[in-house]
């Protein structure tokens, strides 16, 4: 019975954590992620599923990839503080997040996993810390995999890097607002 915890605090000492481990905690609203080399076992049954507060979300400085399902299903997260350590976006990490809106992901992302951000469907806008006008994806980034931002329904436009070598199926699938993709030359 997790009824009253607001805050939860994950380790660096963490290295996994199981389905449903914080089900329905109904009063949670901040995760405080510090686990450098966690797994979280949440394909079917998320880690967080039924926290129908929970909306912020701080990633420790250090943290080089968010695990794959780790917050899949928060349909209320709304705020991502991600540090610049941040390397890599799992599969399916950010999946069904259905309140988030805006996502502002640093320059040290280089991998976005599949699915990552699918379905968030009121997700307007994603920029690199170093676009602040448009949504860019800088060059450091080589690799959008497979349905990455599927069903972001307000998502309208996106410029991908010169350096980009990999655009997975499905990338941008069901972004009905999309107006206009920018591609470089060799995808």
């Amino acid at each position: 019975n997790c009824n009253s915890i607001t805050t939860i605090n994950i380790p660096s000492s963490i290295v996994k954590i199981g389905k449903q481990a914080f089900a329905d905690c109904i009063r949670l609203t901040e995760v405080n992620y510090e686990a450098k080399n966690c797994v979280f076992d949440g394909y079917s049954e998320p880690v967080f599923g039924g926290c129908s507060k929970f909306a912020v979300l701080n990633i420790g400085d250090g943290i080089e990839k968010i695990p794959d399902y780790s917050f899949a299903q928060c349909k209320n997260l709304t705020v991502i503080n991600m540090p610049n350590s941040v390397k890599e976006i799992g599969n399916y990490a950010f999946e069904l997040c259905e309140n988030l809106r805006f996502v502002a992901l640093p320059n040290s992302v280089k991998v976005i996993g599949s699915c990552a951000f699918m379905w968030c469907k009121n997700l307007e806008r994603v920029e690199f810390c170093n676009s602040l006008e448009t949504i860019v994806i800088p060059s450091t980034v080589t690799s959008i995999s497979n349905y990455a931002f599927t069903g972001c329904m307000a998502l309208n436009n996106v410029e991908l890097p010169e350096g980009l070598t990999f655009l997975g199926d499905g990338v941008f699938a069901e972004c009905y607002a999309l107006e206009s993709i920018t591609i470089p030359d060799g995808i």
